[in-house]
């Protein structure tokens, strides 16, 4: 029934790396959270994505 909401985790993946360069659409985000939220595994991804952002912020300051 909703499976146009389910996301692998390569298309996660994508999407985190995406989000670095451009805004999400709203579905996008909605389907990443969804994913985020049952996946161990791409959350720690999320994780580090947002750790790398930081530190290459950091940097540029």
């Amino acid at each position: 029934m909703f499976r146009w909401l389910k996301l692998t985790c390569r298309q996660v993946h994508r999407l985190l790396s995406e989000r670095q360069d451009r805004k999400l659409g709203l579905m996008e985000r909605v389907r990443l959270r969804i994913h985020l939220t049952a996946c161990d595994v791409c959350s720690v991804v999320a994780r580090q994505f947002r750790v790398l952002s930081e530190a290459v912020r950091r940097l540029g300051t």
